[in-house]
């Protein structure tokens, strides 16, 4: 059986890019595990765990334009999440937000999600800035835990 001329050049084709999207996407997949994420300069580091029963109430003591970070511990694997409930926040705005393997190819290890927050320059005052744990096709009111987080933005 005779192939024709075109039909073996669309094979080869078809094979050379398949080896190059293998080749890329492995490429990408080692880029990515070494990545980092570069954080802005942090005055100071809050942490709750959704196991921690005292870790209801936060507090945060910052000046205006500083940067501070939420870190909130949940088992993986679960479905439940961090979310931050108040979105329309007047003090605070939300720089960045990602989540982090505590122990990686640790199937239901402790999982942290960040919450990188800053005091929005020339304010001043106090307010409350709630996380909620919860799954995502659950309703809001079924949250497994609720942290109050209270901002206190001082001047410069």
């Amino acid at each position: 059986m005779k192939i024709p001329y075109g039909e073996m050049l669309k094979k080869v084709f078809a094979m050379l890019s398949m080896s190059f999207l293998i080749w890329g996407m492995a490429a990408a997949g080692v880029l990515a595990e070494d990545m980092t994420v570069r954080e802005p300069p942090i005055a100071m580091t809050v942490k709750a765990d959704a196991d921690d029963a005292a870790s209801e109430g936060l507090a945060v003591d910052i000046k205006a334009g500083d940067f501070f970070k939420v870190e909130l511990y949940a088992a993986s694997g679960t479905g439940y999440d961090w979310e931050l409930l108040n979105k329309a926040l007047q003090l605070v705005k939300v720089e960045k937000r990602y989540s982090v393997m505590e122990t990686p190819n640790l199937p239901g290890g402790k999982m942290c999600t960040v919450y990188i927050l800053q005091a929005k320059p020339d304010t001043v005052g106090q307010e409350p800035v709630v996380f909620s744990l919860r799954r995502s096709w659950e309703p809001a009111n079924m949250a497994a835990k609720t942290i109050n987080c209270e901002v206190k933005v001082s001047k410069e």
